[in-house]
């Protein structure tokens, strides 16, 4: 048996415990329960440290339990249904890379821009439902950064597509103009109008 699984005997019944080092302690493992079977026990721990060692996972874990418990207080409010558990959110992520799944924009949790103390974090992790009035489950929801699930709730998929086109149309543009020498003569054409 590996250090992290100990076995414990109370009052003459037998305990198994997850038992972190202070490495995994430090990444966000805590204590817990294990069955006594040898092999039930092994998958749960590799399945315990695969989860640790996802290197955004400690960081998130906070965020996460928010987002659900936010998740779950509109549902309360608006009677929908919610089904989506803490695993369920981890395993989107996975499956997404840990990257937005509208934008492919990895996600970061820390404020951006010039206010640091920002509400809202533009590449934090957001839950869309992509039905809107539909429930939060793991088939209607998708893990979007704040910035896109904002644009989303205002306006929708088709004006946020039109925008993202509209930006990769234009930056393509600008560089097209600057490798062709196209962007320098309109400013000197300008220099020579205002001397």
């Amino acid at each position: 048996m590996p250090d992290y699984i100990k076995t414990v005997t109370s009052r003459g019944r037998k305990y198994r415990y997850f038992w972190p080092s202070r490495e995994l302690a430090a990444l966000g493992a805590k204590q817990s329960p294990l069955p006594l079977d040898d092999d039930l026990a092994a998958a749960e721990v590799a399945r315990l440290l695969a989860v640790l060692q996802t290197p955004a996972r400690p960081d998130f874990h906070k965020h996460i339990v928010q987002l659900l418990k936010n998740a779950r207080a509109r549902c309360k409010a608006n009677g929908a249904e919610i089904s989506l558990t803490e695993e369920d959110v981890v395993a989107m992520l996975e499956r997404q890379g840990w990257r937005c799944a509208v934008s492919g924009i990895p996600f970061d949790l820390d404020a951006t821009g010039p206010n640091r103390k920002a509400f809202r974090r533009p590449y934090r992790p957001s839950i869309d439902r992509i039905a809107s009035r539909g429930p939060y489950s793991v088939s209607n929801v998708r893990i979007v950064c704040v910035a896109v699930n904002v644009a989303l709730n205002e306006w929708g998929d088709h004006v946020l597509s039109r925008i993202a086109h509209g930006v990769v149309a234009q930056e393509t543009a600008r560089e097209h103009r600057t490798e062709n020498g196209l962007a320098i003569a309109p400013l000197r054409a300008y220099r020579k109008r205002a001397a």
